[in-house]
Parts: C-alpha cells; structure tokens; sequence
C-alpha cells in the first residue's frame, strides 16, 4: 500500500491507496464476476483509503455500469508499444 499525498480531488493526505490493475488477465466475464462478487461487497472505510481498479480499457464502460460500490473509482491503463 502507498500512501497518498496529493491534497486536491479524489485523493487526500494520509489516506492508504489501493489500487488494482487487472493487466490483461480477465475476459469480460471474468471482469463483470470480479465486479459482482467482489469489488461490489468491499468493507473499508473510505476517510481512510482510496480505492481504484483499472480494468483492461475496453471492459471500462461494462466494468463502470457493473459497479455499485459508491466509493471505489475506475481508472485507465496506459497503452504502450512494448
């Protein structure tokens, strides 16, 4: 875990970050399962970690509407030539 020392927007001093990417290792049912039986039953307290997963880029929008949990947030993967 790092902690975060960005101020402004999502993060904020002193909190845990915990972020997850998934790389390419699940098909889009497995994503949609992961989101369903897992990241939507998560139990934190978020004045106390941030919480991201960065799904392979074109699960984005089926991994966004799956989400229910209100405090864990969806970030991108970079793309690179390597």
């Amino acid at each position: 875990m790092i902690k975060t020392f960005m101020t402004k927007g999502f993060f904020s001093r002193n909190k845990l970050f915990i972020g997850g990417n998934w790389k390419s290792n699940n098909t889009l049912k497995e994503s949609i399962a992961l989101v369903n039986n897992t990241i939507n039953n998560l139990k934190y307290d978020p004045k106390k970690v941030d919480v991201i997963i960065s799904p392979i880029n074109l699960h984005i929008p089926a991994v966004k509407s799956t989400l229910k949990h209100p405090d864990v947030k969806i970030g991108a993967q970079n793309a690179s030539k390597t």
